[in-house]
């Protein structure tokens, strides 16, 4: 039987947290990223959509 409240040491809280702060810094430069990509450049622009698929695979 499988106890639902398992304690959880501090280095293992921590960890889930700036994991979780990473990932939505990651985010937020993706979306950043992509905003200034279609600002700047036609939508039929092959180097725009170059931009986009390198910033897409990365994620």
């Amino acid at each position: 039987m499988t106890v639902a409240s398992e304690e959880v040491s501090f280095a293992q809280r921590w960890l889930w947290i700036f994991n979780t702060i990473f990932h939505q810094a990651v985010a937020v430069v993706t979306i950043f990223l992509l905003w200034l990509f279609f600002e700047n450049y036609d939508s039929d622009n092959v180097f725009l959509w170059h931009l986009v698929l390198s910033t897409a695979a990365v994620r």
